[in-house]
């Protein structure tokens, strides 16, 4: 609460001093050097390394706990002989810096267009597994057979593939859940 607090009088101070509300920090450290003297320049440098500094300590520290938890593991197991889960974390941790995520909620617009493009992944997705769940599996899922990888597993795929749905068979080798 503190942090909206100060936001929310900082933005107010700025639409006092600069004309218009400077919420993004980046903008406002560029107004402060267009209007101020090299005191003001000074102290916007510090601010640009300190925003640097947290930036960096928030997204690397982010990236690399969920790089170690889920793309380390997986980049391990893609390749275990030159992966290691310590490596697949650095790895992801380049890459998370390498992608620009600050690009993405940058101006409104952007963040609208990235969250749409979301949908024309996620809506497709979510209609087969609905589909999945009423039409084929009739409502029925065996939990045991979703933690076995192996063929003795009821949804075992051969290369992704469900042969057995090509081939119009039934999709739980005829048994009765």
């Amino acid at each position: 609460m503190t942090c909206s607090i100060i936001g929310i009088l900082v933005t107010a101070a700025t639409q006092d001093r600069y004309g218009s509300a400077k919420w993004n920090l980046p903008n406002l450290l560029s107004a402060v050097i267009e209007h101020g003297s090299s005191r003001s320049r000074a102290a916007a440098f510090f601010g640009g390394v300190a925003l640097v500094i947290s930036q960096m300590g928030v997204n690397v520290s982010g990236n690399a706990l969920a790089g170690v938890r889920r793309s380390g593991f997986d980049l391990a197991a893609l390749l275990p002989r030159y992966i290691n889960i310590r490596r697949g974390a650095y790895l992801t941790a380049l890459v998370s810096i390498a992608s620009n995520p600050w690009k993405l909620v940058n101006t409104a617009t952007i963040f609208l267009t990235v969250l749409s493009s979301y949908s024309v992944f996620l809506g497709p997705m979510t209609g087969l597994m609905i589909s999945s769940y009423f039409v084929i599996n009739r409502q029925k899922i065996k939990v045991d057979d979703l933690y076995i990888g192996n063929s003795t597993s009821l949804y075992w795929y051969t290369w992704g593939v469900n042969w057995r749905a090509l081939a119009g068979g039934k999709p739980y080798h005829g048994t009765n859940l």
